[in-house]
């Protein structure tokens, strides 16, 4: 999702908010009677940019 917006996939809930969310759910809601959102995070002190390292690790595995 972030690289189609064109940000890091880390940054995308930082750089957004959750001001995104509720757009994002309220546009569907416009259309649909129901929506149905998941949203993970993984949130640990003193790790920063660890979901770009993990995006990272996966693209040289596959590189292999």
């Amino acid at each position: 999702m972030g690289r189609e917006w064109g940000l890091p996939c880390s940054n995308v809930v930082e750089s957004l908010g959750k001001d995104v969310v509720k757009r994002a759910v309220a546009a569907v809601e416009a259309r649909a009677g129901r929506v149905s959102l998941v949203l993970k995070a993984d949130v640990r002190p003193g790790v920063t940019d660890g979901l770009t390292s993990k995006v990272e690790t996966v693209e040289r595995y596959l590189a292999d």
